[in-house]
């Protein structure tokens, strides 16, 4: 098993959450605010960075959007709504949509004010051309403005998940979208925020500056200039923070690369922030012996996560037995990860008619833009120990995701690894891959689970909410079309004198509080 033993590479989750308290470096209980460098201006490195910096292209990446764009409403700690560009709310009176009712201070660049227009406008585009954000609103059927400061989202029935996720809706300025056009607005894309893009070279680099003669309203920002550069190789990324080339890294996953970066003085932030699965193909699985329940438990069996998270992970990840990250609502701290046993895995494989085990047809669909290679190596290990066999298929981005999708007349193996997050405490991504009514392809299906979600979508009080979470997380345990693993997340890693870097929520934070210090 030395293979997956290897320093795994860098892990592209699809999404992110914000539960669990971060782990930091060792600070002093007693300090004084650093002084502030006469020079503000941060350089950050990441892995890689898209052809377009546009809200349209974005789904949950609120720090990259919010520098030049406002959200409708932003996230406070405890992941509920608070002000954005709307400084209201209500449900409509027969509860099949939001009416926001919007700031009247928020401009332009070219001067021109923020309207209901431009929400909704914002909003329709999003839906006719399946911007990547469209994810985040699958109940809205509609956007209307009432008026020049009130905008109206329409909903197919009762549902709460569109006015969580208005913290990923950053609106577009409409009249200048339609005059430059797409692809001239995605190379300069503009909005209210507190930033102008200054230079962007698609995949390799974005610079923002602060717009000069602008108050923001509501947010006041620190440093004047933020660049962005993508840096495939993370070692390459330490060592321009070593040499202060760089000041701050986002996403490192490789233990051993974390460990030397603090042996080297930097400073380090992590939380939990997505759950690593297999799921179960509901249509690949039909008549094979995976559709017995008992042999789904018998793979939960034969994983062996204490020494995944130990030594594949060097103790950055925590074994994970259901849907519900640590911190999240979803989470049911009663609900442990099954224990290793490989002999309970082959008594329940000979009870099923399965005593010299199987092998799948198909395999493991994975592709090492989304998932860790070496965790899914050991996956696979730990499988061949109980005599089930199932073939590695590996695939390019593009391939693996239009398979999880169904499109392109794809079709997909019985397993299928899949990395969560739950942004919003409602799951919405994820449960965009686990329900019974997936327009695209259903990848499971347990309806007990499918109708409690529905419930909890479209409850209004955070308390009851809560409860029919936590009840589909449990019903979907219980059916368990998935084996949990593992609960990780990225390290970001900084320069001793960034400072202020401390987000409540790891998915929706800005850089307005970061600053540099002497």
């Amino acid at each position: 098993m030395d293979a997956w033993r290897i320093a795994f590479p860098i892990l592209l989750v699809l999404t992110a959450c914000a539960p669990a308290a971060p782990t930091t470096s060792p600070r002093p209980s007693a300090q004084l605010t650093p002084e502030r460098a006469a020079t503000q201006r941060l350089r950050i490195a990441t892995a890689s960075l898209g052809a377009s910096i546009a809200p349209e292209a974005q789904g949950v990446l609120v720090w990259l959007n919010a520098m030049a764009f406002d959200s409708l409403t932003r996230m406070d700690p405890q992941l509920q709504p608070a002000p954005g560009v709307a400084q209201s709310w209500e449900q409509l009176a027969d509860g099949t949509g939001w009416r926001f009712r919007l700031r009247d201070d928020l401009r332009w660049p070219d001067g021109s004010p923020l309207t209901a227009e431009d929400v909704a406008w914002t909003m329709q585009t999003m839906i006719q051309d399946r911007w990547l954000g469209v994810s985040n609103f699958p109940a809205v059927t509609a956007a209307r403005a009432v008026d020049r400061l009130t905008v109206d989202f329409l909903t197919r029935g009762p549902d709460v998940s569109t006015l969580i996720n208005a913290a990923y809706f950053f609106v577009v300025p409409r009249a200048l979208y339609e005059r430059l056009g797409q692809e001239a607005f995605a190379r300069q894309p503009q909005g209210t925020g507190p930033y102008a893009v200054v230079e962007f070279i698609p995949s390799d680099r974005v610079t923002w500056r602060r717009r000069e003669g602008y108050r923001h309203p509501y947010r006041s920002p620190i440093l004047t200039e933020v660049q962005l550069r993508a840096v495939p190789d993370t070692a390459s990324a330490l060592a321009g923070l070593r040499s202060g080339e760089l000041d701050f890294l986002i996403g490192v996953t490789n233990p051993e690369l974390i460990e030397q970066a603090e042996r080297a003085g930097l400073k380090t932030y992590r939380r939990v922030t997505s759950n690593f699965v297999i799921l179960v193909d509901a249509t690949a699985s039909r008549g094979t012996p995976l559709a017995q329940k008992a042999v789904r438990q018998a793979l939960s069996y034969a994983i062996d996560r204490d020494q995944i998270a130990t030594q594949l992970f060097k103790g950055t990840a925590v074994p994970m037995g259901q849907l519900g990250l640590p911190g999240a609502p979803m989470h049911l701290p009663e609900l442990k990860p099954y224990p290793f046993d490989q002999r309970r895995a082959r008594e329940l494989l000979a009870a099923a008619g399965y005593p010299n085990g199987f092998t799948l047809a198909g395999g493991i669909d994975f592709s090492p833009a989304f998932h860790s290679e070496p965790l899914t190596l050991a996956f696979q290990d730990f499988l061949r120990q109980i005599g089930v066999e199932a073939k590695i298929n590996r695939w390019e981005a593009s391939v693996w995701q239009e398979k999880l999708f169904g499109r392109n007349n794809q079709t997909r193996s019985e397993l299928y690894p899949v990395t969560y997050g739950d942004a919003n405490g409602l799951m919405t991504f994820g449960r965009s891959l686990l329900t019974c009514t997936n327009s695209q392809a259903v990848l499971v299906c347990v309806p007990e689970f499918d109708r409690l979600m529905d419930l909890a979508s479209s409850e209004v009080d955070t308390t009851q909410r809560t409860r029919y979470l936590q009840a589909a997380n449990r019903a979907f345990v219980e059916e368990l079309p998935a084996v949990f693993i593992i609960a990780s997340g990225p390290t970001y890693v900084m320069r001793p004198n960034v400072q202020g870097f401390a987000p409540s929520n790891v998915t929706f934070f800005t850089y307005d509080e970061v600053y540099l210090s002497n």
